[in-house]
């Protein structure tokens, strides 16, 4: 997975994304392979942005949200005639547009394996916990 860099460090937003996510599949929030961006989620993520994100950053859930494109088990469900918008689209900038284009993400059948078993959804947890707990120098 390809993070953005500021001033030489990798920001935390994608896997703070994933933290989420993985919340989400926890809960029942998610019961398919469907991952809306709604206020669920939104929640969460700014939840774990407290903990984990860098003070010049901003809580944006929408660039990782559609930035996860690069990522090989990351896809979005594209709106019916939002096609070209979206394959046009090098960012967005708000919940209403990305919401616009995409009617939800979903997961490569690895990935959603890992997010429906409690065990390798827990350790995947830990591993993305302990990552950004190294990177802030916790």
């Amino acid at each position: 997975m390809r993070r953005h860099r500021k001033d030489g460090r990798p920001v935390p937003h994608k896997l703070v994304l994933l933290l989420a996510v993985i919340d989400c599949f926890a809960d029942g929030t998610f019961r398919d392979n469907r991952i809306y961006l709604d206020d669920r989620l939104e929640m969460s993520f700014r939840r774990h942005f407290e903990r984990f994100g860098i003070e010049e950053h901003r809580a944006r859930i929408v660039y990782p949200f559609f930035h996860l494109r690069s990522s090989p088990f990351w896809y979005h469900r594209i709106r019916e005639g939002q096609e070209a918008s979206y394959t046009a689209s090098t960012t967005v900038v708000s919940k209403a547009a990305a919401n616009r284009m995409i009617e939800y993400a979903y997961l490569s059948d690895y990935a959603y394996s890992v997010m429906t078993s409690v065990s390798k959804r827990e350790r995947l947890r830990s591993w993305i916990e302990e990552l950004l707990r190294d990177e802030l120098g916790d």
